[in-house]
């Protein structure tokens, strides 16, 4: 049966697999495109209880440079290797990027033009209290116009390896990690070897309420890189920390909240940035002490809430209010500014309201700040039966230019209408914008069926690039098409 799709060289390309006289997955499977581009594909899969595996080799000859493209990938999981324990793996290669769309949806979710890609090996291990992660990532990087974001933002760094380990049993928590960041010439970015270490205690007397004490260590050697002068190329630091959290109820309906957490001010304003998002904190009295390496954020900090299950017309509705107070302000930040923390400029006046309803699929999630009378961030979603919109702000990834690092914020907003439903069937139109260190408009038309004994959806992706950078000429501006297509008999693996 014929597949059809659509990409950055071919507006459309059709497709005619054959599948071998194997019992696993064998396909062989001849294109042509509509640029007058020519080729062929191997698509192999297999699966078994403990094991699966998938992969594609596909080739081709174009009528512009590079006249003969290739690329190949190859991914899998095994489980049960020894024990409790789970290994995926991940290898890949292309001739170059934008080779890379070929392969989305099935084996990466999306490739941006010329965005680079990573072959990986993770191992996980559970043993009890004890669980481990093992990482090697090794990135292929490509030339030519990237979107802005990825031509700003902190690089892709190969992970050399990473090791991360963490104990939680009877109340003592203990997480560590230990990684080698290795960069290119190309990345014009120094690589580093760190290890930070968590230790700690927390007693949960009641549910919601705990205290907890503890501790990170941290020691890091950044490789030497001229270009930057005011680095700090060793550091090694250590921060206590205390959090405590009430939260009971007042009423059948009400409950309170009292929050109280202080981590120790360590100056660290001269060490490299290695995150490529960023995440504020702020609002959290608990978090994954293994969250933020780059940065270990001092507090001084309460917390005052309450909340209300049931409002009058709204019998499911939840709604939630906290009021961030800063004993002292916070001196850590991300960047040198400090502008992607409201809490450094406006300790004191940060509020924080939540609703959600379940039973109108409705979430408003906000960040108030006072003085300005402006939202930091906001999170609202709605589905309708019909109709679905969304409305976001919230930090983008982390820019760098020299060594001067920052947060943009970034706006986005869409929706999805179904034009046609019945019982087995929808088709639907959507569209999105999003502002921030791109600037990116989709489309995309869609169909799902779900009968009784199988299921199908389709969708065509149309993507406009339109970076505000005018003056860069690496800056990749434009259209990139996609479709995406799957098909699934119930209760077999999906073909996409």
């Amino acid at each position: 049966m014929p597949r059809f799709y659509s990409y950055h060289q071919d507006a459309l390309l059709v497709e005619v697999p054959y599948q071998l006289a194997t019992p696993q997955e064998r396909l062989l499977v001849p294109w042509v495109g509509s640029s007058g581009s020519l080729g062929g594909a191997f698509m192999m899969s297999q699966h078994g209880e403990n094991a699966r595996m998938q992969g594609q080799i596909r080739f081709g000859g174009y009528l512009d440079y590079p006249y003969f493209r290739y690329g190949g990938i190859v991914q899998g999981e095994k489980r049960h290797l020894s024990g409790q324990d789970q290994l995926t793996y991940q290898f890949l290669h292309m001739r170059d990027g934008w080779f890379g769309q070929y392969f989305v949806p099935k084996y990466l979710s999306e490739v941006r033009p010329n965005q680079d890609l990573p072959s990986r090996i993770d191992y996980q291990r559970h043993d009890g209290a004890l669980q481990s992660l093992w990482q090697l990532v090794y990135y292929q990087k490509f030339s030519g116009a990237k979107v802005q974001a990825d031509a700003v933002a902190v690089p892709y760094l190969h992970v050399l390896p990473r090791l991360q380990a963490r104990f939680d049993k009877k109340g003592w928590q203990l997480a560590n990690l230990a990684e080698n960041l290795v960069s290119e010439s190309k990345d014009n970015y120094p690589g580093v070897t760190r290890a930070m270490s968590y230790w700690g205690y927390q007693w949960t007397p009641m549910e919601k309420s705990f205290l907890q004490v503890g501790a990170w260590a941290k020691r890091q050697v950044v490789q030497d890189y001229a270009a930057w002068t005011n680095t700090a190329f060793q550091h090694g630091l250590f921060v206590p920390n205390v959090a405590l959290n009430l939260s009971y109820p007042m009423a059948s309906q009400w409950a309170m909240q009292l929050a109280y957490a202080y981590t120790r001010y360590v100056d660290q304003s001269q060490d490299p940035v290695f995150q490529r998002r960023w995440r504020w904190l702020g609002d959290l009295v608990d978090y994954d002490k293994l969250e933020s390496v780059d940065r270990i954020y001092d507090r001084n900090r309460l917390w005052l809430g309450f909340q209300r299950q049931g409002l009058p017309y709204w019998t499911g509705a939840k709604l939630q209010v906290r009021h961030i107070l800063d004993l002292q302000t916070p001196k850590v930040s991300l960047s040198q500014s400090g502008d992607e923390d409201p809490l450094i400029k406006y300790p004191n006046e940060v509020s924080q309201p939540h609703f959600e309803d379940p039973l109108q699929n409705l979430t408003a999630d906000v960040t108030w700040v006072w003085p300005t009378r402006t939202f930091y961030r906001y999170n609202l979603d709605w589905k309708g039966k019909r109709l679905s919109l969304k409305w976001r702000r919230g930090p983008d990834l982390v820019e760098v230019q020299g060594e001067t690092v920052s947060v943009p914020m970034y706006h986005e907003a869409g929706g999805q209408l179904a034009f046609y439903e019945d019982r087995d069937t929808r088709l639907y139109v959507g569209c999105d914008y999003k502002s921030g260190l791109d600037q990116v408009l989709e489309y995309s038309l869609g169909w799902r069926v779900d009968r009784c004994c199988w299921q199908g959806k389709a969708s065509l992706h149309l993507i406009h690039w339109m970076s505000g950078d005018s003056t860069s000429a690496n800056v990749y501006k434009g259209w990139q098409p996609s479709a995406k297509i799957s098909f699934a008999l119930k209760g077999l693996s999906s073909v996409k």
